[in-house]
């Protein structure tokens, strides 16, 4: 299955089960959490730039990280306010299922406790390992016209489309905050290699 920037899914959990939910009470801690269905577990994926970033349909706020002052295991994802970047492989087990994983790195989206079924388990990133808890299922969706804004993709026939120019505008607001936010991530991941005496390979077909 190929995923398409125009629509809306329920990342599922391939361990667990459960479905990558956005808390609808405090707005940013992000669990695994039982299927409903509910938009707080829809997402839309857009691809700006070469990376994806994922917008929840719920409340507008993007997958991001709880924090950026050192990459390591254990980092909680968060819904935050700003378009991050991440990008996704297929996993080498499992073609139908995937990885998303943070840029230039080998931390890869985790279900904690090894994919705990349990209602609120906290979903962080994770050093990649042959585990199922770090496997997705993109399980499809309706049509979410409204992140039609911030991705790049063709014009489709019969869903609105706003001006060129708002376009522009907002595509390049969105690309300045993951250009940011990616080198960011890039001085952390050196920082993080330097101080452990390795080089840092941004190589991500090693991964």
């Amino acid at each position: 299955m190929s995923i398409e920037p125009y629509n809306t899914y329920i990342l599922v959990n391939v361990k667990s089960g459960t479905a990558l939910d956005l808390s609808g009470t405090d707005g940013y801690t992000v669990s695994g959490w039982e299927r409903h269905g509910g938009e707080n577990q829809r997402a839309s994926p857009c691809i700006i730039t070469e990376v994806w970033t994922f917008r929840n349909v719920y409340s507008g706020k993007y997958l991001g990280l709880a924090e950026l002052s050192e990459l390591r295991d254990d980092i909680p994802i968060q819904g935050v306010d700003y378009p991050v970047p991440w990008d996704i492989f297929e996993d080498e087990l499992d073609r139908s299922t995937y990885r998303i994983v943070v840029p230039e790195t080998s931390f890869n989206v985790d279900l904690s406790n090894f994919g705990d079924p349990n209602n609120g388990t906290l979903v962080a990133i994770w050093g990649q390992w042959e585990a199922l808890n770090q496997t997705w299922r993109f399980e499809q969706g309706c049509k979410y016209t409204m992140d039609i804004f911030v991705c790049h993709a063709e014009e489709t026939s019969g869903y609105f489309r706003p001006s060129d120019d708002a376009v522009s505008s907002l595509q390049n607001s969105a690309c300045a905050h993951i250009s940011h936010h990616r080198s960011l991530i890039s001085f952390r991941l050196d920082q993080y290699w330097t101080t452990r005496g390795f080089k840092h390979h941004s190589d991500s077909s090693e991964l």
